[in-house]
């Protein structure tokens, strides 16, 4: 079992979307592709109203349903450390997987390709969203 996933302080996070930033600029996406999103909730009634910040990211789920769904096999977990990647030369952009994601997390860039969260495992750094984090609201952990 895996303990793989994206820890969040909102207490910590003040929105300055530095997470999101870093992700756009070591993925190079296109404008409109986000594979991480602060979203912003307001609760309570006048006059005791408060804003929460929560991520919208992979969660890169312990039986992730865009895994079993994909038709091409295109995304897999990961053995080892349950990061769920997408293999985006098989991807066709079908958008089964975004169907399937109870988050709704998985995005299609102009080819019809997909993106989404994948710990930055390229860069061998860890992500650059939790690593540029000004107040470390943000972190991931991979674990086997």
């Amino acid at each position: 079992m895996s303990d793989t996933g994206v820890r969040f302080d909102p207490g910590r996070c003040v929105k300055c979307r530095t997470c999101e930033l870093a992700c756009k600029e070591v993925h190079d996406l296109e404008p409109g592709i986000w594979p991480i999103v602060i979203q912003e909730v307001w609760k309570g009634a006048y006059p005791d109203i408060c804003r929460e910040f929560f991520p919208l990211v992979c969660r890169h789920c312990e039986d992730p349903a865009c895994v079993q769904e994909c038709p091409t096999g295109a995304i897999v977990k990961r053995e080892g450390d349950g990061i769920v990647v997408v293999d985006q030369e098989v991807c066709v952009g079908c958008g089964v997987c975004r169907d399937a994601c109870p988050y709704q997390v998985p995005q299609f860039d102009s080819r019809g390709v997909m993106h989404k969260c994948d710990f930055c495992v390229q860069r061998g750094e860890g992500p650059a969203c939790a690593q540029h984090c000004p107040t470390d609201a943000l972190s991931m952990s991979v674990h086997a």
